[in-house]
């Protein structure tokens, strides 16, 4: 029981006091999107792109809302903001937050980004800019990691399989593929090493969603690698 506490289970106020943090945050990320959309005015060519973030972040956040509001028992609709993580959240920010130093120091010093970044040229500076790319990683997290890959998996195993394992792997393997044909939006058809990062980058993620049942790392990675990139100018992109 001791070593359950440690780690954070069982602790529900503190997973409640944990989801109200996660909501303001969301919250913080609308205002950001908003505003920069206010900020290009009528100049639709660089409004275009933000204003699908926009949207994608609120579908994200009624999900999110209907998943927390609405009574467990309806297991159509999934998100991980709502699970007990076999790792106390306090602790997964401290491993995201070590991660992605790790991450901008070897970005920094490589000039090379480990998966390919929206271009955001929205502002004058360099500074909203990557905040805005770095931001619109959070919002693709929010979408495909935090409500779609947890909601397949719920059906997958209560619908088809009967098997977590099973459901579990499938549910990576749809996820990171959804997540490459996206990128078709952002890159287009002819940027394929970039649809390539995308695919692992997504088997990342997903793995580390179905393994932490959180979405605190995965957050800090897509921030960490978009915003240094974009900050830095960085065009390029390694996985080793």
């Amino acid at each position: 029981m001791k070593m359950n506490n440690k780690l954070g289970l069982g602790m529900e106020d503190e997973y409640n006091k944990f989801k109200i943090y996660y909501f303001l945050f969301v919250i913080l990320v609308v205002v950001f999107l908003a505003w920069s959309a206010i900020g290009v005015g009528y100049d639709m060519a660089k409004a275009r792109m933000v204003n699908y973030y926009l949207w994608l972040s609120l579908i994200s956040i009624a999900f999110i809302l209907f998943d927390n509001l609405t009574k467990k028992e309806f297991e159509e609709i999934d998100t991980v903001t709502i699970e007990k993580t076999p790792i106390h959240p306090k602790f997964l920010f401290l491993i995201g937050l070590v991660i992605s130093i790790f991450m901008a120091f070897r970005i920094e010093s490589t000039k090379t980004a480990f998966v390919p970044i929206p271009q955001f040229q929205l502002f004058d500076y360099r500074l909203p800019n990557a905040i805005l790319s770095g931001v619109a990683g959070i919002v693709e997290d929010m979408f495909f990691f935090a409500f779609l890959l947890p909601t397949i998996f719920a059906f997958l195993n209560k619908r088809v399989f009967n098997n977590s394992i099973i459901s579990a792997f499938l549910s990576i393997l749809i996820i990171a593929f959804t997540f490459m044909l996206f990128h078709i939006f952002v890159y287009g058809l002819a940027n394929q090493p970039a649809f390539f990062a995308s695919f692992i980058f997504g088997l990342i993620s997903s793995s580390l969603v179905v393994l932490t049942k959180s979405i605190i790392i995965s957050h800090f990675l897509h921030f960490t690698n978009n915003f240094v990139a974009s900050l830095l100018m960085v065009m390029a992109f390694v996985w080793w």
